[in-house]
């Protein structure tokens, strides 16, 4: 898989998730945290992340300080993230909660995650 296809893909499924926290914080952070207490779910999501991952980093897995460099050092984070998901789904649940509760975190999250979505998206166009 390629680089551009995979922050292509990250960015609209970032978007996807960060924009209703934006929105409606509260109803989204209870449909998150519902989702995340999902083993089989947060597993079956967790997987395919990390696949595409490997893929794109079985072409090129160097990192560096230009913008594919910057990605490639992002995928290398999803991958461990998404490998910690798919063998400890609760515990990140468990984090999850405790950060989603405050109305200002929520609003947060939502800012982070439209930030990296729109990064990805950039990073997709670009490369």
């Amino acid at each position: 898989m390629s680089l551009p296809t995979y922050c292509l893909v990250l960015g609209v499924v970032e978007l996807l998730f960060a924009l209703p926290m934006l929105v409606r914080p509260r109803q989204a952070a209870k449909w998150f945290l519902d989702l995340k207490n999902n083993d089989p779910i947060v597993r079956i999501v967790s997987a395919p992340f990390l696949i595409m991952g490997i893929l794109v980093l079985s072409q090129d897995a160097t990192v560096g300080f230009h913008l594919a460099g910057l990605a490639r050092l992002l995928v290398w984070l999803i991958c461990v993230k998404s490998l910690i998901l798919c063998w400890w789904p609760l515990k990140h649940a468990r984090f999850a909660e405790k950060f989603l509760t405050g109305l200002l975190t929520q609003y947060l999250v939502g800012a982070v995650g439209a930030a990296w979505g729109l990064f990805f998206l950039l990073a997709a166009v670009v490369l």
